[in-house]
């Protein structure tokens, strides 16, 4: 019986021996040789065996175990998940660019998604947003034309003239500054120039025009005062007297922009006539810039039978800088205004120039 229990024992120790050399695999750390044909079919979720932890959109992964001898595989078919996967935490806030839901605007702040903790990733719930940065507040430094910021229509003198709007979100400061835009009227300009130009007559180039000529037309535009009274001659009769004074100066500016030069009037006294019906004064003073008209004689006639000229502006035709401005002259009845006859038509050139549109010439063509 001692014999045989001896017998066992060596062949124990001879068991154990050769268990622990042939496998290279891990058991809980430690090398085994048991000789063995791995079978990776159990499913043991120690940390050795973890191939990735949970994240957001997996479970966990582990490789499986030989249920032979417990070494861990470390091939891709041998991997199982466990558990589930996490899920988002929209926790985070973060502003990043791809987090941007809306821009600041001038009354609001820049909103943004809230993003997951663990991965970054950006909710889209319209209701998961935080607030970052600054109101960008209003800048009314856009020069938008539209309608609804007109503060006036052209005219003759100027352009459109607007109110300027937020260049974030577009509202307008009404009340606030303007700037002009366009062009001005040039319908209402030159409906004045065509007027203007034929009470001189015709005329091929503004050349022809004498100061004499201008002042006969544009005087009265240019009134500083105008006096009226009755007076007595030494011969006993009563005669009315009107002593007038004009603005040579602002009459020459306004020349200028017309016609893109001025006038002497230096020479103006040779208008001054005296004849039966009245006594007609014309001076000028370089010094203040200013003519004088002294009209003494019996008052105007009134108004009869017979006819006058009435000025149509037409049209405009635009090439480049350069216009030619259509116009016609009616002979109408002094007492009911109706037309008598067509006197002929004329057509006035125009160049805007950097100082304005200047009349360069006016031709009329008689019927």
């Amino acid at each position: 019986m001692k014999r045989l229990l001896l017998v066992l024992l060596f062949i124990s120790i001879i068991v154990l021996v050769s268990c622990s050399e042939d496998v290279g695999g891990e058991i809980g750390g430690e090398v085994t040789d048991a000789g063995c044909t791995h079978v990776f079919d159990f499913e043991n979720c120690i940390d050795e065996a973890l191939k990735a932890p949970a994240d957001c959109d997996s479970p966990a992964e582990y490789y499986r175990t030989c249920s032979g001898c417990g070494v861990i595989s470390k091939a891709e078919e041998d991997v199982f998940t466990f558990g589930e996967a996490l899920g988002h935490a929209y926790e985070q806030e973060e502003a990043k660019d791809e987090a941007k839901k809306s821009d600041a605007t001038c009354t609001e702040f820049a909103l943004y998604f809230r993003s997951c903790v663990r991965c970054g990733i950006c909710d889209t719930d319209e209701s998961n947003v935080f607030q970052y940065g600054e109101i960008a507040g209003h800048s009314y430094t856009a020069e938008t034309a539209k309608d609804e910021a007109k503060k006036k229509d052209a005219t003759k003198e100027s352009p459109a003239e607007y109110y300027k709007s937020c260049v974030h979100c577009g509202e307008i400061n009404y009340g606030g500054e303007t700037f002009f835009y366009g062009d001005i009227d040039l319908t209402a300009l030159f409906r004045e120039y065509t007027f203007l130009a034929n009470s001189f007559g015709s005329f091929d180039s503004v050349s022809e025009l004498s100061a004499e000529d201008y002042y006969v037309a544009r005087a009265n535009n240019f009134t500083v005062s105008n006096e009226d009274s009755v007076i007595t001659l030494p011969d006993g009769d009563r005669r009315l007297k009107w002593v007038t004074k004009y603005d040579a100066k602002a009459m020459n500016e306004y020349a200028q922009k017309v016609f893109g030069r001025t006038f002497d009037f230096s020479d103006i006294s040779k208008l001054s006539s005296t004849d039966d019906e009245a006594d007609k004064q014309i001076s000028y003073d370089a010094a203040t810039q200013t003519i004088t008209y002294v009209y003494v004689g019996f008052g105007g006639k009134g108004g009869g039978p017979g006819t006058y000229e009435h000025c149509i502006y037409k049209d405009y035709v635009a090439n480049g800088s350069e216009y030619t401005v259509n116009y016609q002259i009616d002979i109408k009845d002094n007492m009911t205004d109706e037309l008598v006859s067509v006197k002929g038509t004329g057509e006035i050139k125009i160049k805007k120039t950097d100082s304005g549109y200047v009349i360069i010439s006016n031709t009329f063509k008689a019927n």
